[in-house]
Protein backbone atom coordinates (compact mmCIF):
# COMPACT_ATOMS: atom_id res chain seq x y z
CA UNK A 1 0.00 0.00 0.00
CA UNK A 2 1.05 3.93 -0.64
CA UNK A 3 0.75 5.90 2.11
CA UNK A 4 0.14 9.94 1.81
CA UNK A 5 -2.21 12.59 2.32
CA UNK A 6 -5.78 12.60 0.31
CA UNK A 7 -6.66 15.38 -1.15
CA UNK A 8 -9.41 16.45 1.43
CA UNK A 9 -6.27 16.51 3.97
CA UNK A 10 -4.26 18.13 1.86
CA UNK A 11 -6.60 21.17 1.38
CA UNK A 12 -7.50 21.32 5.02
CA UNK A 13 -3.91 21.26 6.34
CA UNK A 14 -3.75 24.42 3.50
CA UNK A 15 -6.52 26.15 4.92
CA UNK A 16 -5.17 25.75 8.62
CA UNK A 17 -2.20 27.34 7.06
CA UNK A 18 -3.91 29.86 5.06
CA UNK A 19 -5.66 31.49 8.59
CA UNK A 20 -2.61 31.05 10.99
CA UNK A 21 -1.07 33.56 8.50
CA UNK A 22 -3.65 35.83 8.14
CA UNK A 23 -4.11 35.77 12.04
CA UNK A 24 -0.42 36.67 11.83
CA UNK A 25 -0.25 39.19 9.46
CA UNK A 26 -2.99 41.03 11.09
CA UNK A 27 -1.15 41.53 14.20
CA UNK A 28 2.10 41.80 12.43
CA UNK A 29 0.71 45.34 11.22
CA UNK A 30 -1.40 46.07 14.28
CA UNK A 31 2.08 46.09 15.82
CA UNK A 32 3.71 47.81 12.91
CA UNK A 33 1.24 50.41 13.44
CA UNK A 34 1.96 50.95 17.70
CA UNK A 35 5.41 51.21 17.01
CA UNK A 36 4.96 53.96 14.64
CA UNK A 37 2.45 55.69 16.87
CA UNK A 38 4.86 55.37 20.07
CA UNK A 39 8.15 56.40 17.85
CA UNK A 40 6.05 59.25 16.71
CA UNK A 41 5.09 60.05 20.80
CA UNK A 42 8.95 59.91 21.46
CA UNK A 43 10.29 61.60 18.46
CA UNK A 44 8.71 64.46 19.47
CA UNK A 45 9.21 64.61 23.28
CA UNK A 46 13.06 64.10 22.64
CA UNK A 47 12.84 66.96 20.11
CA UNK A 48 11.52 69.23 22.65
CA UNK A 49 13.82 68.35 25.14
CA UNK A 50 16.56 68.87 22.84
CA UNK A 51 15.29 72.83 22.34
CA UNK A 52 15.20 72.66 25.94
CA UNK A 53 18.77 71.85 26.25
CA UNK A 54 20.15 74.13 23.48
CA UNK A 55 18.05 76.67 24.97
CA UNK A 56 19.00 76.79 28.72
CA UNK A 57 22.33 75.59 28.53
CA UNK A 58 24.20 76.42 25.41
CA UNK A 59 26.89 79.72 26.01
CA UNK A 60 25.82 82.04 23.35
CA UNK A 61 27.43 85.09 24.84
CA UNK A 62 28.95 86.62 21.73
CA UNK A 63 27.60 87.63 18.16
CA UNK A 64 30.03 88.07 15.22
CA UNK A 65 31.92 90.10 18.20
CA UNK A 66 29.34 92.20 19.30
CA UNK A 67 27.98 91.73 22.69
CA UNK A 68 24.28 90.20 23.27
CA UNK A 69 21.49 92.34 24.61
CA UNK A 70 20.15 92.36 27.75
CA UNK A 71 17.19 91.79 29.85
CA UNK A 72 15.20 94.08 32.37
CA UNK A 73 17.25 92.77 34.73
CA UNK A 74 20.51 92.87 33.15
CA UNK A 75 21.08 89.03 32.69
CA UNK A 76 22.03 88.55 28.81
CA UNK A 77 19.53 87.38 26.46
CA UNK A 78 20.75 84.81 23.75
CA UNK A 79 18.75 83.14 21.19
CA UNK A 80 16.06 81.20 21.61
CA UNK A 81 16.11 77.52 20.27
CA UNK A 82 12.81 75.66 19.57
CA UNK A 83 10.40 73.10 17.98
CA UNK A 84 8.36 74.51 15.82
CA UNK A 85 4.88 72.26 14.11
CA UNK A 86 3.78 74.02 10.55
CA UNK A 87 -0.17 73.82 10.40
CA UNK A 88 -1.23 73.65 6.34
CA UNK A 89 -5.28 73.24 5.44
CA UNK A 90 -6.51 72.81 8.56
CA UNK A 91 -4.14 69.94 9.72
CA UNK A 92 -0.94 69.86 10.80
CA UNK A 93 1.35 68.67 8.39
CA UNK A 94 3.82 65.62 9.06
CA UNK A 95 6.81 66.73 10.06
CA UNK A 96 8.24 69.33 12.43
CA UNK A 97 11.33 71.75 12.58
CA UNK A 98 13.95 72.19 14.93
CA UNK A 99 15.21 75.62 15.35
CA UNK A 100 17.13 78.05 16.47
CA UNK A 101 16.26 82.21 16.30
CA UNK A 102 18.37 84.67 14.64
CA UNK A 103 17.90 87.83 16.90
CA UNK A 104 17.35 87.71 20.84
CA UNK A 105 14.53 90.32 20.90
CA UNK A 106 12.48 89.02 23.68
CA UNK A 107 8.36 88.16 22.66
CA UNK A 108 10.13 86.92 18.81
CA UNK A 109 10.98 83.61 20.21
CA UNK A 110 8.30 82.24 17.57
CA UNK A 111 9.75 80.49 14.13
CA UNK A 112 9.67 82.64 11.28
CA UNK A 113 10.27 80.77 7.89
CA UNK A 114 13.19 82.05 5.63
CA UNK A 115 14.63 83.38 8.29
CA UNK A 116 15.67 81.58 11.50
CA UNK A 117 17.55 78.64 11.46
CA UNK A 118 16.54 75.25 10.49
CA UNK A 119 19.25 72.71 12.99
CA UNK A 120 17.16 69.82 11.66
CA UNK A 121 13.36 68.60 10.03
CA UNK A 122 12.19 65.73 11.52
CA UNK A 123 9.37 63.94 9.53
CA UNK A 124 6.81 61.79 10.48
CA UNK A 125 6.91 58.18 8.71
CA UNK A 126 4.10 55.21 8.73
CA UNK A 127 0.72 55.89 9.00
CA UNK A 128 0.62 58.19 12.03
CA UNK A 129 -0.26 62.10 12.49
CA UNK A 130 -0.66 64.44 14.56
CA UNK A 131 -3.90 64.85 15.52
CA UNK A 132 -4.23 68.00 17.65
CA UNK A 133 -2.08 70.43 19.46
CA UNK A 134 -4.34 72.39 22.18
CA UNK A 135 -3.74 74.56 25.32
CA UNK A 136 -5.24 74.62 28.74
CA UNK A 137 -4.87 73.10 32.25
CA UNK A 138 -3.59 69.50 32.59
CA UNK A 139 -6.55 68.23 33.50
CA UNK A 140 -8.63 69.19 30.99
CA UNK A 141 -5.49 67.91 28.34
CA UNK A 142 -5.42 64.66 29.85
CA UNK A 143 -6.79 61.57 27.23
CA UNK A 144 -10.21 60.01 28.88
CA UNK A 145 -10.36 56.21 29.54
CA UNK A 146 -11.30 55.56 26.10
CA UNK A 147 -8.44 57.76 24.35
CA UNK A 148 -10.35 60.83 23.59
CA UNK A 149 -9.82 64.64 23.95
CA UNK A 150 -11.60 65.65 27.09
CA UNK A 151 -11.28 69.58 26.53
CA UNK A 152 -8.31 72.23 25.78
CA UNK A 153 -8.48 75.13 23.32
CA UNK A 154 -7.53 74.10 19.63
CA UNK A 155 -4.35 75.65 18.89
CA UNK A 156 -5.79 75.90 15.15
CA UNK A 157 -2.52 77.21 13.68
CA UNK A 158 1.10 76.83 13.37
CA UNK A 159 3.01 76.19 16.95
CA UNK A 160 5.94 77.05 18.50
CA UNK A 161 7.82 75.84 21.59
CA UNK A 162 10.53 77.76 22.55
CA UNK A 163 13.12 78.09 25.20
CA UNK A 164 15.96 80.83 25.93
CA UNK A 165 18.28 81.71 28.86
CA UNK A 166 17.99 83.07 31.13
CA UNK A 167 14.38 82.38 31.33
CA UNK A 168 12.98 79.60 33.23
CA UNK A 169 9.91 79.30 31.18
CA UNK A 170 8.53 76.92 28.12
CA UNK A 171 7.37 79.94 25.86
CA UNK A 172 4.46 78.83 23.78
CA UNK A 173 2.94 80.45 20.80
CA UNK A 174 0.93 79.75 18.01
CA UNK A 175 1.02 82.24 14.52
CA UNK A 176 3.65 83.94 16.05
CA UNK A 177 1.88 85.24 19.35
CA UNK A 178 2.06 84.28 22.77
CA UNK A 179 1.37 83.18 25.36
CA UNK A 180 -0.90 79.82 24.71
CA UNK A 181 -1.26 78.62 28.87
CA UNK A 182 0.25 77.27 31.08
CA UNK A 183 -0.02 73.38 29.51
CA UNK A 184 0.06 72.30 25.72
CA UNK A 185 -1.12 69.12 24.48
CA UNK A 186 0.41 67.06 21.56
CA UNK A 187 -2.23 64.29 20.40
CA UNK A 188 -1.36 61.44 18.28
CA UNK A 189 -2.67 59.06 16.44
CA UNK A 190 -3.19 56.41 13.61
CA UNK A 191 -4.18 57.55 10.17
CA UNK A 192 -6.38 54.94 10.36
CA UNK A 193 -8.75 56.45 13.10
CA UNK A 194 -11.20 59.06 11.44
CA UNK A 195 -11.99 60.24 14.99
CA UNK A 196 -10.88 63.62 15.10
CA UNK A 197 -11.19 63.41 19.08
CA UNK A 198 -9.27 60.17 19.62
CA UNK A 199 -5.73 60.15 19.99
CA UNK A 200 -3.34 56.66 20.89
CA UNK A 201 -0.96 59.64 22.94
CA UNK A 202 -0.59 62.82 24.37
CA UNK A 203 2.91 64.58 25.11
CA UNK A 204 2.13 67.27 27.45
CA UNK A 205 4.17 70.05 28.12
CA UNK A 206 4.61 72.56 31.12
CA UNK A 207 4.99 76.23 31.19
CA UNK A 208 7.76 74.85 33.65
CA UNK A 209 9.52 72.65 31.08
CA UNK A 210 8.42 69.36 31.96
CA UNK A 211 7.53 66.75 28.97
CA UNK A 212 5.25 63.89 29.59
CA UNK A 213 4.42 61.18 27.23
CA UNK A 214 1.28 59.59 28.12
Amino acid sequence: MHKGFTLIEFIVIISIFAIMAAVALFNFQGFRSNVAINNLAHDVALTIRQAQVFGWSAQSGIDSGSQLPIDSNGKLLRYADGVYFPYTAGAFDKQFILYTKVDTTAGNEAYVDNVDTINDTIKVAGAVHIVDIRRGSFADLTLDPTHHIVSGIPAAGPVSIAFSRPRPEAIFSTNGTPPLGQYLAIYIASDSSNDPTYADHVVLISKFGEIEVQ
